[in-house]
């Protein structure tokens, strides 16, 4: 199926400006087999991992209804810095790449109040879980990059209330993120700043102009452009 992989984007602490020399590059996106494959019982892997790579690539309908979702890890993928549209077929390469470029263009229809779930509420369900891998030394590390990730997602989404765009570059916040990583912020500060992005987020909800649901009909116009291509 990696030959059916159309679209891929950085993800990862170089998507988010965290990153170090060292860091690896993680890439997410979707792959999208000929349509002809559908026609049978055969099931399709609704994603495919390429592990010593750091990849991941959902099936495009998977894809849609991660996007339709609001699902952070998706959502990403249309607003980090560097994409590639991948080409493999001649005379298909083409149409692939007009349909991605109009789910790019339309992006912003796919933020809704569904984020305030995917973002703000896991960030505010896992505190505990941070808290708990910082009792021990094993996961003491685990645990403030837990934390980090959580004031990161919490940053994104004040972030997407204000301005109906999704921020993944963080580098703005590098210096703070970073020292909750590496624990040099006490884990009463770090509970502090979370509390205060989530006072923020309280305050920006009450003005916030995104619509309930995201632009389905986009979604779907974008499927169909994907499985219209691969004919």
């Amino acid at each position: 199926m990696q030959n059916y992989i159309w679209f891929r984007a950085l993800t990862g602490s170089r998507a988010y400006g965290l990153n170090n020399d060292d860091s690896d590059y993680d890439w997410r996106g979707f792959y999208a087999p000929m349509t002809s494959n559908f026609f049978n019982m055969s099931a399709l892997p609704e994603q495919i991992e390429i592990p010593q790579k750091d990849e991941v690539y959902w099936e495009a309908s998977k894809f849609v209804r991660l996007l339709h979702a609001n699902n952070p890890n998706v959502l990403e993928t249309l607003w980090t810095h560097h994409y590639e549209i991948l080409k493999h077929i001649d005379g298909r390469d083409v149409l692939i790449e007009n349909a991605v470029n109009y789910l790019l263009d339309n992006k912003s229809k796919i933020l809704s109040r569904k984020l305030f779930k995917t973002y703000r509420g896991y960030a505010m369900s896992q505190l505990d879980r941070g808290k708990k891998y910082l009792l021990s030394p094993d996961t003491q590390q685990q645990g403030f990059k837990h934390l980090m990730h959580l004031c990161r997602l919490l940053v994104s989404c004040n972030h997407a209330i204000r301005y109906n765009e999704l921020l993944v570059n963080v580098s703005d916040y590098r210096g703070s993120l970073l020292a909750v990583r590496s624990g040099k912020l006490s884990y009463g500060q770090i509970e502090k700043w979370h509390s205060d992005l989530n006072d923020e987020f309280i305050s920006l909800e009450k003005s916030s102009t995104l619509p309930e649901e995201p632009d389905s009909q986009l979604l779907n116009d974008f499927l169909r452009q994907i499985r219209y291509a691969l004919l």
